[in-house]
Order: C-alpha cells, then sequence, then structure tokens
C-alpha cells in the first residue's frame, strides 16, 4: 500500500487486507518522509497498528519501510548468510552489514500515551519526524557502528554533500564565486562528483581561469544526471552555456543492461557513463566486481569502481579477489576516505614488491585503522619499504613513536609495538 496515494492504505480493513493476504509473511509499505502529509502518517501508523501484532519502522535518510509481521523478525547474523542478489539489494538501500540493518530501525510502532495532533499545514521531514516521535517505540541504543558501516558511511556523505551542494547555490556569479564552487567540485571528484550540481560546477572557471571539464560537457552531465537540473539555475552558474537537449540520456532507458554491457557503458567517459554511475551505482558496483572476478580491470574501470566504492563493496571485491589471489588489486580501489579492509594484512606475507606497493597506497592516509599495517611495515626486511614507512610514522604520530629504517630488528620491533599500542588504546 502506497500511503502518498490512494486513502484506502490508511484504513484498518486494508490493512486487515494485506495481513490476511501474506499470512505469516511479512507487509512491506514504503513512505517518502519528506513528501508525505503527517495527518496521513499518523492515519496509516493507527491502521497498522490496530490491524499487525507488529510493526517496525526501517528509515535510511527520506525513505523508510514499515515492516509489519505477527511477531518481531529475526535477522540473520552475517551478511555471508546472504545470497549475493539479498546482500546486494540491501547494498542499494545502503545497508551494508546486520548492524547496519539493525541500526536502520527506528523504532516499533505504538499508539501515543498522550493524544497528538499533528501541526496543521505542517510538511517535510521535521513535521514527519514529529509524529515518528509520537508512534514509535525506541529501539534501545544500539552498540556503536562497526569501522566499515555502510551506513554510517553513506549518511555522513550525503550529509556533507547536502550541505556543500546548498552552499554552492547560495554563491553569486563572481569569478570568486566561480573558483569556490569548482573547488568544492572537485573535493567530491574521488567519488565521481555524484550531483548534477556538482559536474556542472566542474564546468566553471576555477582561480587559474580554467575549468576541469569543458563547459558544454558539463552541463551535458549535468543534464544527464538530472534533466530538471536548470530549471533553478543558481547564479554561479548562470554563465554555463544553456542546454540544448530535449531529453536525458536516462529517460528512454526502460531497464538496465545485463551486467557485462553495463559495466562498459558505467565505464565511459560519457554522459550516459556518468549518470549511470550517479543514478545506479550499485548496479554499477555489482557489474564491475563480476567482471573483477574474471580478471584485473582495465585501468579506466578500476577507476570507477574506486569512485563507487564503499566499505560493502570493497568486502565484495575482496571475496572475488580473494578466488585467485589477487589482493593486491585491492590498492587501486582504496579510497583515502574509506578504512583499510582486512584483507589488505595478507600482502604483508607476499612478495616484496606487494609490500611496497602496500607502503605505498598508505601514503597520506590518515586513519587510524592502518597504524596496524603501518607497524608491521616498520619491520619489514626490505630497507626501502623501512624508509617510506619512517615517513608515514612521522605523518601518523608527529614524532610520538622514535623510529629509524636502519635500527636494528629488536629496536624496530619495539616501535612497532608502541605504535600498536596506540592503536589499541581505548578512546
Amino acid at each position: 500500500g502506497e500511503p502518498l496515494g490512494a486513502v484506502a492504505p490508511r484504513t484498518p480493513e486494508l490493512q486487515l487486507a494485506l495481513r490476511r493476504a501474506v499470512g505469516a509473511g511479512l507487509v512491506l509499505q514504503a513512505v517518502a518522509l519528506d513528501r508525505v502529509a503527517p495527518a496521513h502518517l499518523q492515519q496509516w501508523l493507527a491502521a497498522a497498528s490496530a490491524a499487525h501484532p507488529w510493526n517496525g519502522l526501517f528509515v535510511v535518510g527520506d525513505a523508510a519501510v514499515l515492516v509489519s509481521a505477527p511477531q518481531r523478525p529475526a535477522v540473520r547474523a552475517t551478511f555471508a548468510q546472504w545470497s549475493d542478489d539479498a546482500r546486494w539489494l540491501a547494498h542499494a538501500a545502503h545497508l551494508g552489514c546486520t548492524d547496519d540493518v539493525m541500526s536502520a530501525l527506528r523504532g516499533t510502532v505504538c499508539r501515543p500515551r498522550e493524544a497528538f495532533a499533528p501541526v496543521a499545514g505542517a510538511v517535510g521531514r521535521a513535521a514527519a519526524l514529529a509524529v515518528l516521535h509520537a508512534w514509535l517505540q525506541p529501539e534501545p541504543v544500539h552498540e556503536a557502528m562497526r569501522a566499515d558501516s555502510l551506513l554510517s558511511h553513506w549518511t555522513a556523505q550525503q550529509a556533507e554533500l547536502r550541505r556543500q551542494v546548498a552552499h554552492i547555490r547560495s554563491l553569486d556569479s563572481s569569478a570568486t564565486a566561480r573558483a569556490e564552487a569548482q573547488a568544492i567540485a572537485l573535493r567530491f571528484l574521488p567519488q565521481g562528483a555524484p550531483h548534477a550540481l556538482l559536474q556542472a560546477a566542474l564546468g566553471l572557471e576555477g582561480a587559474d581561469g580554467v575549468p576541469v571539464v569543458a563547459p558544454a560537457t558539463a552541463i551535458r552531465r549535468a543534464f544527464a544526471i538530472d534533466p530538471t537540473w536548470h530549471q533553478n539555475l543558481p547564479p554561479v552558474c548562470a554563465g554555463l552555456p544553456s542546454v540544448q537537449q530535449a531529453s536525458g540520456e536516462l529517460e528512454d532507458l526502460s531497464r538496465l543492461p545485463p551486467p557485462a554491457r553495463l559495466a562498459a557503458l558505467c565505464a565511459e567517459d560519457t554522459p550516459l557513463g556518468v549518470a549511470l554511475r550517479v543514478r545506479f551505482r550499485s548496479a554499477c558496483a555489482r557489474a564491475l566486481v563480476i567482471q573483477l572476478a574474471a580478471a584485473p580491470l582495465s585501468p579506466a574501470a578500476s577507476g570507477v569502481l574506486r569512485e563507487l566504492a564503499d566499505p560493502f563493496v570493497l568486502r565484495e571485491a575482496v571475496l572475488v579477489l580473494q578466488a585467485r589471489a589477487g589482493e593486491r588489486e585491492l590498492l587501486g580501489l582504496w579510497r583515502h576516505d574509506l578504512p583499510p579492509p582486512a584483507a589488505l594484512a595478507v600482502l604483508l606475507q607476499r612478495s616484496a614488491a606487494d609490500r611496497a606497493a602496500l607502503a605505498t597506497a598508505l601514503r597520506g592516509r590518515r586513519d587510524p585503522g592502518c597504524w596496524l599495517l603501518l607497524a608491521a611495515l616498520l619491520e619489514a626486511e626490505e630497507l626501502d619499504v623501512r624508509v617510506v614507512a619512517g615517513e608515514l610514522l612521522r605523518d601518523a604520530v608527529a614524532g610520538a613513536v622514535p623510529y629509524e629504517p636502519q635500527w636494528p630488528q629488536s629496536a624496530r620491533h619495539e616501535a612497532a609495538e608502541r605504535l600498536r599500542s596506540l592503536h589499541n588504546r581505548a578512546p
């Protein structure tokens, strides 16, 4: 039932019909919290609570799903027990592990102890959350999210994206403002600049007076992502060429092509490729991981998968790379904003070239999760690896752990142990 449209899903009668139809199964009903009328949301929750023994609301961003069942459903302990399709469906909803699933459960539906009436005329997410606050019994505080939680990574990324896009919209049309907008877009470029306005900003002149992307190409990419982006053009983008297209590249796409074709299309540096990567990130990532299972990716495809990578995608890449001892290829997919995959530790036991590649990949990283890898490199047999590791150590802990690559093995081991103790120290 769709609570944003017809009135019927808000009635107990229809909810009872749904319960009879699924029997012991689950009733799933979706709602957009930023669009639903608060009064309709309250009627819907009241009808569901009257018809189903258990109702839980799962929320990710503005999307929510009411799950109704005869009793609270159990979630299998690990994603390893889920099928490939189920794991990737969860990934499309920004859930990368069972901890993420349980963290998305905002609460169970129960009737308010006190009468609650939504504010007349109130709209938007804040008004919807006021209804949820009255009608939901919060879940017990979930344990801290794992460092590789996809949900926490995506939530933080989206919050920063919204903040920076809003800032670009506030800029005027001066040269300084155009340079600032380009600089903001460049910060998101390692992630593919996943917004129409960011793609357009890449076509603005930077501080050196040069755009990163040709303006005509930039607006074509923005239009492919969102054909309505130019209808509310911010002042900073006023100097860009006007849109000449009548339709966007995705508008005639009735369904995504098979994985092999999708992997080829999304790896292209075209408006269609950019739009596919932004609008269908999970499907594109899965198509590229399937290719990765067979053989190393081309430089273009590897760069695209690096843009699309997140903690879940890296774990899936590990599974296919381990099958052909290709863990070193993981270094090319590991972006600087992501925690280190545990599988990288196997490179420490491989060849000298693997250890050197790992040391190079650690440059510029600030995640404390890298310290255990760095500690092992401090004890590497190869002097050139230890020299790089020493430089990384000084950058990481600013001299808190003395170390010289030429020290005897016992002294180097002591330095490594001191770094490990810093990593393991409770916050």
